[in-house]
Order: structure tokens, then sequence, then C-alpha cells
């Protein structure tokens, strides 16, 4: 399994010191989308389910990811998860004035960088919150290497997403941090409590879904869960969040397991794939909103 992808980093310097209590990735989203359909939109008077440019369109495909209902992968359904990946530290209570995101662009999402990075000026031109809290792009990055405002976006280095098939064990111990809420349904139930199988697991549909829509549409061969792992100590706790749907007019709950968790257990090469996945393309649900992003160092 491969997965193409190309990443940016973008540094934003606000005016003022501002304090958010939710994830930043929650409010930024929905400021990128309002900005972004402003700028793409060229039929305002359809609505993106029936507009016929529905799957060229920069807002449609980045925010609506439209796709057939008779696809194998999701049938039935006509939306496919975003073909990006938004990423950002989590400052609860905290005064900031200055904040690093990173997005993932995969698969058809690379040809559109140039209009989500436009969406993102505008956005700083406008202003965030009540208070219209203004910022400047300071720079936008290939992680490792600055490039000015004006680089040619189209060259960023292509990275690949390589899924290791390989069983050889390897004795390790990780400390994994959940630095945004990790959303997890087993039996039909959000998961308080979870297990590194359950991280894996995750990890494992994200990356074929991916996979589906925005790779070589292989999948992952069926989980080989690990046994006899050893906690060594564990801070999961529950967060609820809200956030204003300007679509549905109502304020939504978003909640989901943050914390860490250091583990010692016998990781395959595919245990150790599917943690390098997630840590890439956030796992569980409403990853779009930037929940589900994850980080783990080897002890």
């Amino acid at each position: 399994m491969q997965i193409n992808y190309r990443r940016i980093k973008l540094t934003l310097f606000f005016e003022k010191k501002f304090t958010v209590n939710i994830p930043f990735a929650y409010v930024f989203r929905s400021v990128l989308g309002n900005q972004l359909h402003y700028l793409s939109c060229v039929l305002k008077q359809q609505t993106c389910g029936v507009c016929p440019l529905r799957f060229k369109c920069a807002y449609s495909v980045l925010f609506e990811n439209p796709v057939d209902k008779d696809n194998i992968v999701i049938t039935g359904r006509d939306k496919a998860p975003s073909p990006y990946i938004m990423q950002a530290e989590y400052y609860k209570n905290t005064e900031i004035d200055k904040i690093d995101i990173n997005v993932i662009f995969t698969g058809t999402g690379v040809d559109y960088i140039s209009y989500f990075l436009l969406a993102v000026k505008r956005a700083g031109e406008k202003g965030m919150f009540k208070e219209r809290i203004k910022y400047e792009m300071g720079y936008i990055s290939c992680i490792n290497n600055k490039y000015s405002l004006e680089f040619d976006f189209t060259s960023l280095p292509l990275e690949i997403y390589t899924f290791n098939e390989g069983n050889e064990i390897t004795h390790k111990k990780f400390n994994i941090q959940l630095i945004t809420p990790f959303r997890y349904k087993k039996s039909g139930k959000y998961e308080s409590n979870i297990t590194i199988n359950d991280i894996l697991l995750s990890a494992k549909r994200r990356v074929d879904i991916l996979s589906a829509f925005y790779g070589d549409k292989s999948i992952t061969p069926k989980l080989t869960f690990i046994e006899n792992s050893k906690i060594i100590g564990s801070t999961f706790s529950w967060m609820d969040s809200s956030r204003y749907s300007r679509r549905q007019d109502t304020n939504m709950k978003i909640g989901g397991i943050i914390g860490s968790i250091l583990i010692e257990a016998d990781f395959s090469q595919q245990h150790l794939s599917l943690l390098e996945a997630a840590k890439l393309f956030n796992i569980g649900k409403n990853v779009s909103f930037g929940l589900g992003h994850i980080d783990y160092e080897e002890i």
C-alpha cells in the first residue's frame, strides 16, 4: 500500500494575544471553509450537492469531498474523508499570539494547495473570533526548509507513505500522546478507555480508506493484535468541546480522549507502520477538524 502526500507548515502571527479553550483547528477549519467558498464558488445559487462543478471546485473537493454513492469503500455515502489533514498544538487556557500548523494534502488535495493558502491569507486579512483578530502568514515551509510566500508549491517534495507488511517482532517501549481528542467508537459507543490495539485498529481503518480514495486502492492485511502489552502509565481523560456549525446554525459537541500512555510490548513491522500512519494522517472520527492528532516517541 502507498499513499502520496505533500505537507506544508504555516506559521500565523496574530496582531494581539488571545486564548482558545478548544483545539485551534476546530475554529480555523470553519474560518477557512467560509473563505474558500467565497474564493471558489462560481455558481452561488447552487448547493454543493447538486452543483455540476462539485468534483472540480476547490471548496467542494477540500470540504465537501463528494464521491459517487456506488463506491465500494463507504457504500451508500456520497462524501469521502477530506484529502487534507490539519494539525496544530493544543494550547488550552494559554495566551498565544503565534501558532504553527502542519497541513498534509493527499491525493486530489495536492492540486488545491494554492487555493487553500489563498483562503488562509484572506482569513488573516478578515480576522478571527468575535474580536476579528487579524494575523499574517509569516512563512510557509516544507517542515524543514523555509520558502517564501511566492514559492511554486507544485514543486514541493512529493512524499510517500508505504505500509510495511513485515512480521518481524521488536520489543519496544513507546510514549504515545493523544494531542487532540481521539473519537473512537466500539460497539456503537464512544470509548473513554482505549488500548494500543484500539489505536492500531483505528490507524488501519484510516489508511485503508485513504488508500481507497487517494492512494493505490490496496488495503492492509488483517490486523494481528498485540498480546501481553504492559502499560507503565496512562493519563487518558475525556474532553468535551463544542463548535459552532454555520450550516446547521447550532453548537455541536465534539468530545474525545486526550492524554498519553506509556506502553511496553512486542511490535511487528506492521504495527510500527500503522503507528507512523496515525502520526501522519490522524485517527478516529472528525479528523478534518484536527481531531485524532497523535505523536509518539520511543523511550
